[in-house]
């Protein structure tokens, strides 16, 4: 979901489906790649900038609003380790997570003092690494010291 109109559609499917009201989102969108800086293009880029941050603000955008009116809720990230640490290689999607990692500080801090609803929660976690798809070329080198995707989840709820 790299669009805003993307994040309003799936907040109406989600409240046909579900109702009208949720008290739980959990933002857990990402992909990697391992380019260096200067062979990235553009268009990936934006791919990666879009997926791995811009789609947690539309969500956000989209839910927040009814968890303020009822002053309930709990907004969830998943980012990753590489939020504190940028490795080469992979320099667009330590960036991306630290972004996430900022945009969950000011959402923390914009609950509390500006819509006065400490109320709703935030949680971020960052895992070391996750066995999936996209990290085929890690687990060949670190083999099964990364946590299964159930793992992950089973933390957060």
């Amino acid at each position: 979901m790299r669009s805003y109109f993307a994040g309003r559609c799936t907040q109406s499917r989600c409240c046909t489906a579900l109702g009208p009201w949720f008290s739980l989102l959990i933002n857990n969108a990402g992909i990697g790649n391992s380019s260096c800086i200067l062979d990235l293009s553009p268009k990936l880029l934006q791919t990666l900038v879009g997926l791995n941050l811009i789609s947690h603000w539309f969500t956000v955008q989209e839910f927040l609003p009814d968890m303020i009116a009822k002053k309930k809720g709990h907004v969830m990230a998943t980012s990753s380790m590489a939020s504190f640490v940028g490795m080469a290689g992979c320099g667009d999607y330590a960036a991306t997570k630290a972004g996430l990692m900022a945009f969950h500080e000011t959402l923390t801090q914009e609950l509390k003092h500006r819509y006065k609803c400490p109320q709703i929660n935030t949680s971020i976690v960052y895992p070391l690494g996750i066995r999936t798809r996209l990290s085929v070329t890690i687990q060949r080198q670190y083999g099964n010291t990364l946590k299964k995707p159930e793992d992950i989840a089973k933390i957060m709820v």
